[in-house]
């Protein structure tokens, strides 16, 4: 029936509670404990084949109640893996601990896979951060990265001589036309020398009615300085704003009509696109590399694609405004371009809580032929710039709008850490999927991305 255990084992001490050892790996346990170190030969990996192969299979004893309430005990054969485990009536509802045999430090590492290891009930993390934060070439490899050609530089182009400031803007300013533009021509080639690759014109003119005819009129100044920018800066990807608003006399991005219920006019949307369509063709004759209808009339896109393509302008790009919502952040804009508008453009820019407007825009204007599609306002709009960017149909534009831009100026300057906070807010929106960058801040980054 096997080898006697007193055999395989050293007694520490005398007594019925005494320490007894395996001469095999210095496991201990209680010397009372018999049917735990037959088990423990039977399995130990020091022990030689012959000793642990002497020890028969373990019998375990069950225990359960008679007819005439003794107890009678039965065994049955089981497997040296499953431990010994004791019942009695009634059952016990928490299973007795467990012995466990404990290996010298030397011999842990050949604990056979099948011991039982209790759970670790540590919460300590061996997570290490700071060992990739070590080095800036590290935290570079971790972040998006700003470039020149991500960004496109916004100016006001007015027909008057002088150059003037913009109150909430500076130090961007008004460009005036003495000398055919000649300031603003100087102010850009220093910008492309430093990488600057794209412009967004703004007109602002005096004469301005119901039906903005000053948005294509020949002598508008977006027309007019776009020839000057050709000839001295051919480069230079010139993009245009197409909207009504700059020169209309009630400020809206449209055409207005009578509504049939009386009371305040409303916006005839077929009329609009139709003179937006026009409006985008005379600055596609001008010279635009692309047209930005930002005027949020409904299938705007597809009638200034088509009338591009009819007239020899299928080359000539579409980047369209898809969400751009009702927002408070304009006023700095609405004094640049010296608008008129009174009131608000609910009835057709988005709500400022919606996703879902920008989803379906998206998807209409994109179908309708929008080669790019912004976002405007942008920091507090990263969720749409996301989920329009998640869609990897067309490139993504960021607009921060003049009221972001005062906001983060004003911070700026109050602390002392201009540098920081433009770079977080527009490292913000690369990160959330921008692709271009329309900011007032382009002189600044220019002046310090290749720091950063």
């Amino acid at each position: 029936m096997g080898k006697h255990i007193d055999e395989e084992v050293n007694h520490d001490g005398k007594g019925p509670n005494r320490i007894t050892t395996c001469k095999h790996c210095g496991g201990k346990m209680s010397s009372q404990a018999k049917e735990r170190w037959r088990m423990h030969m039977r399995q130990c990996v020091s022990a030689p084949d012959d000793v642990r192969n002497a020890y028969p299979t373990l019998k375990r004893r069950t225990f359960h109640s008679s007819h005439d309430g003794t107890n009678a005990t039965d065994s049955h054969a089981v497997s040296p893996h499953v431990p010994f485990k004791k019942q009695t009536a009634p059952p016990i509802t928490q299973p007795r601990p467990t012995p466990s045999v404990a290996l010298p430090p030397q011999l842990a590492h050949k604990r056979p896979s099948h011991t039982p290891t209790a759970p670790s009930t540590s919460t300590t993390t061996t997570t290490s951060l700071h060992s990739g934060l070590s080095h800036p070439a590290m935290r570079a490899w971790t972040e998006p990265t700003l470039h020149a050609s991500q960004l496109i530089y916004p100016l006001f182009i007015t027909g008057r001589p002088d150059d003037n400031p913009i109150r909430g803007l500076e130090p961007n300013v008004q460009w005036g036309n003495r000398d055919k533009y000649a300031s603003l021509v100087a102010h850009l080639e220093g910008l492309v020398a430093k990488g600057l690759s794209s412009v967004m014109l703004f007109g602002v003119v005096d004469n301005k009615d119901a039906s903005g005819c000053m948005a294509d009129d020949p002598s508008t100044p977006v027309i007019e300085v776009m020839a000057a920018l050709r000839a001295a800066l051919p480069s230079l990807l010139l993009s245009c704003d197409v909207c009504m608003c700059e020169y209309t006399d009630h400020g809206h991005c449209g055409l207005l009509k009578p509504s049939p219920h009386g009371g305040e006019d409303i916006i005839d949307n077929a009329a609009t696109v139709s003179r937006l369509g026009a409006i985008a063709l005379a600055y596609a004759r001008a010279g635009a590399h692309m047209v930005c209808p930002s005027d949020m009339m409904d299938n705007r896109i597809g009638v200034i694609r088509a009338t591009l393509n009819a007239h020899g302008f299928a080359h000539v790009s579409i980047m369209a405004y898809t969400s751009k919502k009702a927002s408070c952040m304009y006023a700095p804009f609405r004094d640049a371009v010296e608008s008129t508008f009174k009131g608000d453009r609910q009835r057709y820019q988005h709500p400022v809580g919606s996703l879902s407007h920008a989803l379906l825009a998206y998807d209409r204007d994109v179908a309708e032929g929008a080669d790019t599609v912004i976002v405007k306002p942008s920091l507090f709009y990263t969720d749409i710039v996301r989920a329009l960017s998640d869609k990897k149909l067309v490139p993504v534009a960021c607009y921060v709008v003049s009221g972001e831009y005062k906001m983060l100026k004003d911070y700026g300057d109050s602390t002392g850490s201009m540098d920081a906070v433009v770079r977080e807010a527009h490292l913000s929106l690369v990160r959330a999927g921008a692709n271009i960058l329309i900011t007032y801040f382009t002189p600044f980054i220019l002046n310090r991305v290749a720091g950063w």
